[in-house]
């Protein structure tokens, strides 16, 4: 669920032949959920008059360390395993 989302139009973008758009979404309800957010890029190109080709690619951006929440996993991990 996206909480909140962010839609930039890039400079890099040709009016009528290509448009790039990046997508920022920052979610909620989910553990650490303010540490990171999932980004996408849109790539629209014009091949034609009638065909167009969408290339979409996708990341996550971090925003803070998330290294605490991954040493709390790997010791609950290591304290189950040895139970």
């Amino acid at each position: 669920m996206c909480v909140l989302g962010v839609q930039v139009l890039r400079s890099e973008s040709l009016a009528g032949r290509s448009y790039l758009v990046d997508a920022d979404c920052v979610n909620g309800g989910v553990p650490y959920s303010d540490h990171f957010s999932a980004v996408v890029r849109y790539c629209i190109k014009r091949l034609a008059a009638d065909a167009t080709r969408l290339y979409i690619t996708g990341g996550v951006r971090y925003h803070k360390s998330v290294w605490a929440f991954i040493k709390s996993t790997h010791h609950m991990s290591s304290m189950t395993n040895t139970n």
